[in-house]
């Protein structure tokens, strides 16, 4: 599996990179997320922080996809609410 992974912040992009340059795998990333959650249909798993990938704040707009940004294979868009305060 060697697909293109890509992520935009307020129309910048942020990430270019393939699935063939992650440290682990998919199939093994997904294994050991579901010991740790259950996964549904159209959840998205994002885990890492590669070079150009910094901090979000509140009212930043995400792009994420895979494939070509321009026809992507499949995408996610949202806007970055605030954080909230919560007790552990």
């Amino acid at each position: 599996l060697n697909t293109r992974l890509f992520l935009f912040v307020n129309g910048h992009i942020k990430q270019d990179d393939r699935t063939a340059s992650m440290v682990f795998d998919i199939p093994a990333l997904l294994a050991h997320v579901t010991t740790i959650m259950t996964l549904y249909e159209n959840d998205v798993v994002l885990t890492g922080t590669p070079a150009g990938v910094g901090p979000l704040v509140a009212g930043d707009r995400v792009v994420i996809g895979l494939g070509d940004p321009d026809a992507p294979l499949v995408s996610a868009r949202f806007r970055v609410e605030a954080a909230t305060a919560h007790s552990p």
